[in-house]
């Protein structure tokens, strides 16, 4: 049977759009510093996306990774565009 391409894939993110994390099972802190590392993550809420880019996995598929400013912290992040979702205004 003929390989029968798919096309390209496209981001799901524009620079520019709100998003926010996919709910997930929250973490347990045992460290000494743990309300502190708890507040930083509690606080990324909503962000905004200021870069979309590409990186291969070994095998050479392309995936999509996002870089995001949250908006109530100073804290700029990357995820993998299957880790966020969009944010309707």
């Amino acid at each position: 049977m003929p390989h029968v391409s798919r096309g390209r894939a496209k981001p799901k993110f524009k620079v520019g759009d709100k998003v926010k994390e996919k709910s997930r099972i929250n973490n347990v802190w045992v460290t000494a510093n743990a309300a502190c590392k708890s507040k930083w993550f509690k606080d990324r809420t909503i962000g905004i996306v200021q870069e979309v880019f590409t990186k291969p996995t070994r095998g050479g598929a392309q995936y999509f990774y996002v870089k995001v400013a949250w908006l109530n912290s100073n804290h700029i992040s990357t995820h993998s565009q299957m880790r966020l979702e969009a944010v309707e205004d």
